[in-house]
């Protein structure tokens, strides 16, 4: 749940990030066409700038939208796929898995051998 005092812009992030989180790739056009990401950078431009004509408020959204993938393309979230077709590829995060790893430890005063420790790897 989004915190209403929340900055609209960081809003619009996180619901940009949320729609790329549930693709592999991407058209930009795709993007920006979504009707909740269009409908909430609308918002913000009209709140930032009430009766504001329709062309500028199209280029205003298309920046807002811009800035966001910007936003994500230095935080690594997504990579061009290509340029000619602006093509976008999601990058995930690699998740963490538990792997067994052959770990001996002797504890001195039973003199026991322990094999398999669990370890995380994030590979």
């Amino acid at each position: 749940m989004s915190n209403p005092s929340q900055d609209p812009e960081a809003l619009l992030l996180d619901t940009v990030r949320a729609w790329i989180s549930r693709r592999d790739e991407f058209f930009y056009l795709d993007l920006e066409d979504d009707e909740d990401n269009s409908r909430l950078a609308r918002n913000i431009v009209h709140a930032a700038t009430p009766g504001i004509h329709p062309g500028k408020e199209r280029r205003q959204v298309a920046e807002l939208m811009s800035k966001c993938l910007s936003r994500l393309l230095s935080e690594g979230a997504v990579e061009f796929k290509s340029m000619d077709q602006m093509i976008l590829r999601v990058v995930k995060t690699p998740a963490v898995a538990t792997a067994k790893a052959p770990l001996v430890m002797i504890d001195l005063d039973m003199d026991e051998v322990m094999h398999e420790v669990t370890v995380l790897d994030s590979d």
